[in-house]
C-alpha cells in the first residue's frame, strides 16, 4: 500500500508524548513516519534513534540550529499527498482522519483542518471546534493578519497537501511563526484554487511542555512581539489598526459564542 500522509515529528529533549506518537502511528499501512531530532541531551538522542531504529521510521540528525531550521528540514522530506507537522506535544484522539484522507481528492484538497484542544499547565482547557475554525478564515480571507491564529490550533490540526510543501517557516520569527505560515498556507490553498475540509471526528490534544518554544520565550515575550509585528507590516500581513481592532473584536465575540453554545449543549445533555 502506498503512504497517504507523512508525520513530521520535530524531537527536542523530550521521548513521552513522541513514544505515544508512535505507538499510535507506527503500525499503520497509510502512513510514513519521519523523525528529525535536534536534541542536545545526547541520553535521550540516543534512545529517539533506538526508538526509529526498532520501528523502521525514517530518523535524521536533524539541524540544531534553531527548532525553525528543524522543521524546514522535515517539508523537504515529504513525498507522500500529505503531511502534518506533528510536534512531540501534540496527540490526536484517534486515527478516523485517516479514512476520510482516504476519500478526499488529492489533487483538489488543499488543506484539512482538525479541531483542537490545547492545555497549558493548570490553565483551564482551551477547546475549539470546527464551527469556530470556519468563522475565523473566513473572517480573516479578505484581511490577511498574521498577529492571530487563524486555525485555532497547532500545526498538528492542518493536514498539508504536498503541494504546499514548499511554504517554509520564517526562522526569523517565533511568538508568531505559526500565524505566519498559516496565512503563506491559505494565500496558496486560494492560489492554487485548491479546497479547504474540516474533518471534526478526530481531536489535536496539545500539551505545552516546558521546553516549548513557547514556554522558553515567555520573559522575552513584548520585545520579540514589537520586533514581530514590525517585520510583520513589511510582509504586509497585518492590516490598518482599525481593520486589525475589529477583527479581534469579532474573534473574541465568536470565541465567546462558541462557549456560550458548548455550555448549552452540555445542559440540554443533562436535562
Amino acid at each position: 500500500m502506498k503512504k497517504l500522509i507523512s508525520i513530521l515529528i520535530p524531537t527536542y529533549n523530550q521521548t513521552s508524548i513522541f513514544e505515544k506518537i508512535i505507538a499510535l502511528y507506527s503500525n499503520n499501512p497509510k502512513v510514513k513516519i519521519i523523525v528529525s531530532d535536534d536534541s542536545d541531551n545526547l541520553k535521550i538522542k540516543e534512545k529517539i534513534k533506538a526508538i526509529c531504529q526498532v520501528k523502521n521510521i525514517s530518523y535524521f540528525d536533524g539541524p540544531n540550529t534553531n527548532a525553525i531550521n528543524n522543521w524546514n528540514f522535515l517539508l523537504k522530506k515529504v513525498e507522500t499527498p500529505f503531511f502534518v507537522l506533528n510536534h512531540h506535544d501534540d496527540l490526536p484522539n484517534n486515527l478516523f482522519f485517516l479514512d476520510f484522507l482516504e476519500k478526499v481528492d488529492k489533487y483538489q484538497t488543499g488543506l484539512i483542518l482538525l479541531p483542537c484542544t490545547s492545555c497549558v499547565s493548570d490553565k483551564p482547557h482551551m477547546r475549539i471546534s470546527t464551527r469556530n475554525q470556519k468563522l475565523h478564515i473566513r473572517l480573516f480571507r479578505k484581511f490577511p493578519n498574521a498577529m492571530f491564529n487563524i486555525f485555532l490550533a497547532p500545526t498538528a490540526s492542518v493536514i498539508v497537501n504536498s503541494k504546499l510543501k514548499n511554504n517554509k517557516f520564517d526562522k526569523d520569527l517565533k511568538w508568531y511563526v505559526d500565524c505566519e505560515w498559516y496565512n503563506k498556507l491559505l494565500f496558496s490553498t486560494y492560489s492554487q484554487k485548491l479546497e479547504i475540509l474540516f474533518f471534526k471526528d478526530s481531536r489535536i490534544i496539545s500539551n505545552q511542555t516546558k521546553n516549548s518554544i513557547t514556554y522558553k520565550i515567555r520573559k522575552k515575550l513584548d520585545k520579540i512581539k514589537k520586533y514581530e509585528i514590525m517585520k510583520l507590516k513589511k510582509k504586509k500581513l497585518i492590516p490598518n489598526n482599525y481593520i486589525g481592532i475589529l477583527q479581534k473584536i469579532i474573534s473574541l465575540i465568536l470565541t465567546f459564542d462558541s462557549k456560550i453554545i458548548r455550555l448549552i449543549n452540555v445542559r440540554n445533555l443533562l436535562t
